[in-house]
């Protein structure tokens, strides 16, 4: 059978992403308790249908943490 672990990590996204698309978590607030990095945020969201609206101040904030983890 299933690996009990990857089973309840997948229910616990699907829950997530969930709460993402219905507007009970930020995609920040989300990433915080998945542990996991923005482009793996937007990843998921996108897998579960989930995704968030991009907007200017979106842009500019990805971009700004792209930055920094370059230096």
């Amino acid at each position: 059978g299933d690996d009990p672990s990857r089973v309840q990590r997948a229910v616990l996204e699907a829950v997530v992403a969930a709460a993402v698309r219905d507007g009970g978590l930020s995609a920040a607030q989300a990433r915080r308790l998945l542990n996991v990095s923005c482009y793996e945020m937007d990843g998921l969201l996108t897998r579960h249908r989930a995704g968030i609206e991009m907007t200017i101040d979106n842009l500019e904030r990805h971009t700004a943490l792209a930055r920094a983890s370059v230096h």
